[in-house]
């Protein structure tokens, strides 16, 4: 059920995402989007837990962690590069908020489920790599359960939606992303920590 209800949530929500993604857009609009000073520094430095934890993991493989820091690496090269960066960004051709027609761009909206056609390069809405690294801390969660901890699990549950969502509302602020983008990459995150726990961790389906 861990892989299935976050699944099921975000299915709920498809059918509301244009919605929601234009409201949220939209709170944020103004003439233009704002980017503020707390925006360009959460986006410039708001990765570096996620980096702490990537250097974590990496020096975990020399100690007796090695499985836990060999999966935080898998996590990472899986479901932020492999699936955000190397498959979605590169081949969904979802236009940025700032790229769309209703905020001053040249481009038509495109709602999540619709594989739109490139028409520049930079059309790389989907999803949102800076969000991944927030999310990356929902391996955590699994270690913690794994070694029934549930203190590490619940702070690596607390760190993911905190840095995660911190990361994803300045995205949406400065119009990098939609809602619908952001959520994307935490169950992307969710399900590449949850499906890599069962090989690595031991974890039960």
């Amino acid at each position: 059920m861990n892989w299935l209800i976050p699944l099921i949530i975000f299915l709920i929500f498809l059918p509301f995402s244009i919605a929601l993604d234009l409201a949220t857009t939209d709170f944020f609009y103004s003439d233009g989007f704002s980017n503020p000073s707390w925006a360009k520094f959460i986006y410039r430095f708001g990765i570096l837990p996620g980096w702490l934890l990537i250097i974590a993991a990496a020096v975990a493989l020399f100690t007796r962690f090695r499985r836990e820091g060999l999966y935080i690496l898998l996590v990472l090269g899986i479901g932020s590069g492999l699936f955000c960066h190397a498959i979605l960004k590169e081949s969904w051709g979802r236009p940025r908020p700032k790229q769309v027609i209703e905020y001053g761009g040249y481009a038509p909206y495109s709602p999540v489920w619709k594989i739109a056609p490139k028409e520049a390069e930079h059309q790389r809405s989907f999803c949102s790599g800076h969000a991944t690294m927030g999310y990356l801390f929902f391996t955590l969660y699994f270690i913690g359960r794994r070694r029934q901890n549930n203190l590490l699990a619940i702070i690596g549950l607390l760190l993911a939606i905190s840095l995660g969502g911190v990361l994803s509302l300045t995205r949406i602020v400065q119009g990098g992303h939609f809602l619908s983008d952001t959520l994307v990459s935490a169950l992307i995150m969710w399900l590449s920590a949850y499906f890599l726990s069962i090989p690595l961790l031991k974890e039960k389906p």
